[in-house]
């Protein structure tokens, strides 16, 4: 296999780490583990924040071109289902008592966001396909992203691509 370019790799940490912060979530409210919970929320929400606005703001116009609006739509509707559950957590407070109704729906939407994080994850293959100089464009960009720090819950919840 060859070796994933510099942006590829930076691309696929990030999703990891919103992949190990979203199933390590979902197995605390499981467990009802709220404030175990809450922090990993905090975590996702402030430590994803840029590759997610990374995403939308750059690499999801890219697919447009290549994967269709409609294809692209859902991705950003699937973020929408991940920020959703980031806020819904920042409202709980600590010693809170959710509901099983209230469990069900976030643990629902977890399930959801990872996959789309899983599946978001397939998408490399378009970045390996840019020239090197898109691709160190999009890095640098992806780094000025994260020096920033947005948190996810701070971006537009209709980002306009």
């Amino acid at each position: 296999m060859a070796q994933r370019s510099p942006l590829s790799q930076a691309f696929a940490e990030d999703h990891r780490h919103m992949t190990r912060g979203f199933w390590k979530m979902r197995k605390n409210l499981e467990a009802d583990d709220l404030p175990a919970a809450k922090q990993l929320a905090d975590n996702i929400d402030q430590v994803v924040g840029p590759h997610i606005e990374f995403e939308e703001s750059v690499y999801y116009p890219v697919l447009r071109k290549v994967l269709g609006n409609e294809f692209v739509d859902q991705l950003y509707a699937e973020h929408r289902i991940g920020r959703a559950v980031l806020l819904e957590m920042e409202k709980l407070s600590t010693d809170a008592e959710l509901t099983g109704a209230q469990r069900h729906i976030l643990i629902k939407r977890i399930k959801q966001t990872l996959e789309h994080a899983v599946s978001c994850a397939t998408l490399l293959s378009h970045l390996d396909e840019l020239d090197e100089n898109r691709q160190q464009i999009m890095l640098d960009q992806l780094e000025q992203l994260r020096a920033t720090g947005h948190r996810w819950t701070e971006l537009n919840e209709n980002p306009t691509a």
